[in-house]
């Protein structure tokens, strides 16, 4: 059953000198329902949905639909199909055996850009292996692979296990062919990770990457962070951009290898971080649990957006965020998850902006 959260406008917040204020939200929020967040300097610019999908449209043991929570998917593989034994949100979530191929993912295209961002969860069961394991080429595994044309034109995988190694990893453009995450990134099986990232295209030196995960013990981390990176591969014919998107792209032939993904959110342009989302802890970078809404319309001063409740139970104490097109991020603004009429909300005693990504 779907829980509701019910929300009052808040009558009072305490001035401060900068950084993105909420001062109010209405509306239900509960899975599938639009809510009204008020407040000032949330930046002109909003981002551009492409997908939001949390699998709920398939059926256990079935093909992953085309059709999406929000927006659709290109094409998906018969062998990326929906299950019911894991999930983040609702009762399913999308997976793919290894053992039979090497590729069964969903892909989406998109209108050309430079700047995208990404955000899902994604999980190895309890009692299987990463792709690779036990593979004399050793461990493989590119989840999440966006670029132009083809996977070796501007294309970036985000993050790509290899072998004891995690990396942001390309084929294309001026070395070096891959970025070492050298610390904060761990995987432990059997445990929901979730990955969020930004990316801006530059060839130079211009481009940058953002690579953010939490998990249910590890609270929000900023695993990568550099700009100034040569990400394209400057041909002279003007063409570098993003267009396209491979979810569960790609890993090595193995037995017993069966991850899962879910609640998948695709934005793109310059608005692409501008995001609300709400969290387990009042502080951002301490949250272990969040789910991201989906924004339908956006202003400095005021955020319509869809809420994907995500994991979160009845009576849980939950915050919001806004995070501007910057990739600052607000205080969190106290909610409590429930089936009541109502829930009081808690005004901060301060806010502060803090870049984020």
């Amino acid at each position: 059953m779907k829980v509701a959260i019910y929300i009052v406008l808040a009558l009072f917040v305490a001035p401060v000198a900068c950084g993105q204020t909420v001062s109010g939200i209405s509306g239900t929020v509960a899975a599938g329902q639009s809510i009204t967040i008020s407040g000032s300097s949330f930046g002109s610019s909003g981002p551009t949905v492409v997908l939001f999908d949390d699998f709920e449209n398939g059926s256990d043991n079935t093909q992953v639909p085309t059709a999406a929570n929000y927006g659709s998917w290109s094409s998906t593989d018969a062998g990326f199909y929906c299950i019911d034994d894991h999930y983040v949100s609702g009762s399913l979530s999308s997976s793919a055996d290894y053992s039979s191929a090497t590729s069964n993912d969903a892909f989406k295209t998109f209108t050309e850009t430079d700047e995208v961002f990404f955000s899902t969860w994604y999980l190895i069961p309890s009692g299987t292996v990463l792709p690779g394991t036990g593979n004399e080429y050793g461990i493989n595994w590119k989840p999440f692979w966006i670029y132009d044309d083809g996977t070796v034109d501007d294309d970036l995988t985000l993050p790509h296990a290899s072998g004891s190694s995690w990396m942001i990893f390309k084929n294309d453009g001026p070395q070096p062919r891959a970025y070492y995450i050298t610390s904060g990134l761990s995987f432990e099986i059997g445990q929901w990770q979730r990955t969020s990232w930004y990316a801006k295209g530059g060839y130079s030196s211009d481009g940058a990457i953002c690579l953010w995960r939490l998990n249910d013990t590890d609270a929000m981390y900023k695993v990568f962070d550099q700009s100034e990176l040569d990400l394209w591969d400057d041909d002279g014919d003007g063409q570098n951009r993003w267009r396209r998107l491979e979810y569960n792209a790609y890993g090595r032939s193995t037995d017993n290898c069966t991850p899962a993904y879910d609640d998948v959110y695709l934005a793109t342009g310059e608005g692409c971080r501008a995001r609300v989302e709400i969290g387990n802890a009042s502080i951002y970078t301490s949250c272990t649990n969040m789910t991201i809404l989906r924004p339908t319309a956006w202003s400095a001063t005021e955020i319509t957006a869809v809420v994907n409740q995500g994991s979160f139970a009845e009576d849980d104490a939950a915050y919001l965020f806004v995070v501007d097109a910057d990739g600052n991020v607000s205080d969190g603004y106290a909610v409590t998850i429930g089936s009541s009429e109502s829930a009081s909300i808690t005004a901060p005693t301060s806010l502060t902006a803090n870049k984020v990504e």
